[in-house]
């Protein structure tokens, strides 16, 4: 977020945008050697200078470290069961070390794509997994469930975002039943949105109005 960019996010007027991503292989990657705070300092710069136009900063939790990962060798890769109450206490102390400056908190960026489809260095995750229930959707619930009230305990003020789904199209067979299995396992009702990339232009037959309705429709049979 460069000084030559703030003109137009202060004429855009936006209510929120994202100021960066927290990776949590950057800021532990020794479990149980304290947490290396001070990888965020481009982070908290961007924070200030969006408070500083009045709009609220979001952050993308993501990144497991080796000693974490579901995959090995990816860092897009979901913690793994036996590392999950690890990624819970960090989120905690995350949402606390910043309460009072962010309060919108995303977990992880387009989790439903699996680990070929992506490099690590492109920003995407990989939780997506054909040989785990509705492709890992369900995984990824089980530990939004627990990641959202680890937040709320560090800043009873955070807003907790699933997502944001890159959502395939016009197949989205994949990217439904990863839907379909983080509402399943309840996680629909520990968040506040669920965020999601149109990845489309404006106008008829747009992805942002294709992907609303197809998704909208998809939480209203989980009474959302």
């Amino acid at each position: 977020l460069g000084a030559g960019v703030l003109p137009y996010v202060r004429e855009l007027q936006p209510r929120w945008a994202r100021a960066g991503e927290v990776l949590w292989s950057e800021i532990e990657p020794v479990r149980g050697g304290g947490y290396r705070w001070e990888s965020l300092a481009g982070v908290e710069s961007n924070i200030k200078r969006l408070r500083g136009l009045g709009i609220e900063p979001t952050l993308i939790i993501m990144r497991s470290p080796g000693w974490a990962q579901r995959v090995p060798g990816r860092l897009c890769s979901p913690p793994k069961p036996e590392r999950v109450a690890d990624f819970v206490r960090f989120t905690r102390a995350l949402a606390a070390r910043y309460a009072g400056q962010v309060n919108y908190w995303e977990i992880w960026n387009e989790p439903d794509v699996a680990p070929a489809e992506v490099q690590d260095g492109a920003g995407f995750g990989c939780w997506l997994d054909p040989a785990l229930p509705y492709q890992g959707g369900s995984y990824y619930g089980q530990v939004v469930k627990q990641v959202a009230p680890a937040i709320r305990a560090g800043n009873p003020r955070a807003q907790v975002l699933a997502g944001a789904l890159l959502y395939h199209w016009p197949d989205d067979s994949a990217s439904q039943a990863f839907l379909r299995g983080m509402l399943a396992s309840g996680a629909g009702a520990s968040i506040d949105a669920l965020s999601f990339h149109a990845y489309g232009e404006w106008g008829a037959g747009d992805l942002l109005i294709a992907k609303t309705d197809r998704i909208r429709a998809t939480l209203a049979e989980y009474g959302l």
